[in-house]
């Protein structure tokens, strides 16, 4: 497992243990805005999203640490729950604000409806830091991926179990070239013919009508075997 995979699964799993402590948080709110809701009882848009983004990150999050899908449906996926987290905290942030108004939480409040600003308080800030955790994994991984592309490398389709995972020489071969990334083509060996002697007709020696500038006649001398 590379270095990426580590980082990014220390990160998912932090993102889920906060979703849980969220959607445990709303369910605990839900009990008040039920039962003391002026008007009747009343499910508010956040809850709703709230318990459907809790049940998601509880099934996809777990599947997505293990890393059998590629690296575009990963960017697709915190996509996704990126969106989903961020719509849940405008619309808690909304409900606050018409509900307690401009409370000033304090740590020590005793009254029951202080009690539950707070609670809605710690949620916030929850999926706050969900928002930024996952929009943090975004772009590196979009960034990371990018940085590939243009390198001539693109891993949108490569496996997350793959990413960064230490590059393995191949195995020898004999008669193969083993240069990775090189198209492997099979090696060929020249074997000469083997060499062979033609030698020329032998001429005998004798002596011509011509002669040197010393008057000496010329003689012809047979030559040498040539090699072909």
């Amino acid at each position: 497992m590379g270095f990426i995979q580590i980082i990014r699964n220390i990160l998912l799993a932090f993102c889920l243990l906060l979703s849980l402590v969220a959607t445990g948080l709303l369910a605990h709110y839900a009990h008040y805005t039920i039962i003391n809701e002026f008007g009747g009882v009343a499910i508010h848009p956040f809850q709703i999203l709230g318990f459907v983004t809790g049940v998601l990150s509880v099934i996809l999050i777990p599947v997505m640490m293990i890393g059998k899908h590629t690296v575009i449906l990963d960017l697709i996926g915190m996509l996704i729950f990126w969106v989903l987290w961020l719509t849940e905290m405008v619309l808690l942030k909304q409900h606050r604000l018409k509900r307690f108004g401009r409370f000033r939480v304090n740590f020590a409040c005793t009254t029951f409806s202080a009690s539950y600003c707070y609670e809605t308080f710690v949620i916030q800030n929850l999926l706050i830091t969900l928002v930024a955790l996952s929009l943090f994994h975004i772009l590196t991984l979009f960034i990371y991926a990018l940085v590939c592309h243009f390198n001539g490398s693109p891993i949108w389709s490569t496996s997350m179990r793959r990413l960064n995972k230490p590059v393995q020489a191949p195995p020898f071969i004999p008669g193969q070239m083993a240069t990775p990334g090189v198209m492997q083509m099979p090696i060929t060996y020249y074997n000469p013919a083997p060499m062979s002697y033609e030698p020329e007709k032998p001429v005998s020696s004798h002596v011509t009508g011509a002669s040197n500038s010393h008057g000496e006649p010329v003689v012809i001398v047979p030559s040498e075997p040539k090699i072909v």
